[in-house]
């Protein structure tokens, strides 16, 4: 009963510290549903005293999730994740403060890490039970994103989480409203999970990963059916993160590359632009990480050359 009702005033706690009035869209607000934003916006209106108001309540609340002996540091971890990325200077900086006092995080607990799998999914439809549309809750803002993707490369429970891994890669890759920063932080994360998922998982995994990486080059190449907007400033980041990603793939499931003879042409073309010119923009790290890549994927070419 206790631990119920703990659950629910957590949960509360959480709800509270996402909630942000929208100027720009009425009822909508990251990570939350329609109908708690329609709550709260009752008590909270969008004025600058009911501002005011949730920015100092989340200021007290921050405090006390960090030093409160009743919840332990992987209950609030989300909660001060979340406040660390808030609009308001104030509520963010001590939570970052808060966040610097959790003692004990155990990031390989499945209950934390389930919990953050849904802030930055947002709600999962079923057939088998359906949501309704006034409970429906959208992921959380890019920011935070960022930052649980962060979490998530420190835990190997994260990384056997299918087939959670890779509906956070597509959406971060390929999400409506997701950026360069949130596309770096994605392949970083695709690359620990090559590394560090169960084979079982990373054999499910690996062709979706692979076919991902495969589009972002397309994309680089303006191959892609669907361009997508990337400044020339972040291309070379985000191709040699790309080319990070295949080589830690290619290390744990060298099958999957070894009839890819696409792929390693162009692996081959990026090594040969004079002075490491590539995608419009001069960069070492490009063919450097071409380099690598194609140093791990040696393995996949060790024995008979079927794919010949």
């Amino acid at each position: 009963e206790k631990k119920k009702e703990k659950e629910i005033l957590l949960q509360l706690f959480l709800d509270f510290i996402l909630f942000t009035p929208n100027p720009y869209i009425a009822g909508v607000v990251n990570g939350l549903s329609r109908g708690f934003v329609s709550r709260f916006s009752k008590r909270y209106p969008n004025t600058e005293k009911g501002i005011q108001l949730i920015c100092k309540q989340k200021l007290e609340l921050c405090k006390m999730l960090a030093c409160a002996d009743v919840f332990d540091s992987n209950e609030v971890l989300p909660h001060l994740i979340i406040a660390s990325k808030d609009q308001d200077d104030k509520v963010s900086s001590t939570a970052e403060w808060s966040l610097n006092r959790l003692i004990n995080i155990d990031l390989n607990n499945n209950e934390l890490i389930n919990k953050l799998y849904m802030l930055f999914l947002g709600s999962q439809q079923s057939q088998t039970s359906p949501i309704n549309p006034e409970d429906f809750r959208i992921p959380v803002s890019l920011q935070i994103k960022i930052a649980i993707l962060g979490k998530f490369c420190l835990s190997k429970t994260a990384s056997n989480s299918f087939p959670f891994i890779v509906q956070v890669f597509f959406e971060g890759l390929f999400g409506e409203g997701t950026n360069s920063r949130l596309r770096e932080a994605t392949l970083k994360f695709c690359a620990h999970v090559s590394e560090s998922a169960s084979e079982e998982v990373i054999q499910q995994a690996g062709p979706l990963f692979l076919q991902g990486l495969i589009k972002m080059l397309d994309i680089a190449d303006g191959m892609a059916d669907d361009p997508i907007e990337i400044s020339y400033r972040q291309k070379p980041i985000l191709m040699s993160a790309v080319f990070n990603s295949v080589g830690k793939l290619a290390l744990r499931v060298p099958s999957l590359l070894n009839q890819n003879i696409r792929l390693i042409q162009r692996l081959f073309q990026s090594l040969n632009i004079e002075k490491g010119y590539l995608y419009s923009m001069p960069s070492e790290d490009i063919v450097l990480h071409a380099q690598e890549c194609l140093m791990c994927m040696t393995n996949a070419f060790k024995g008979p050359f079927e794919a010949f």
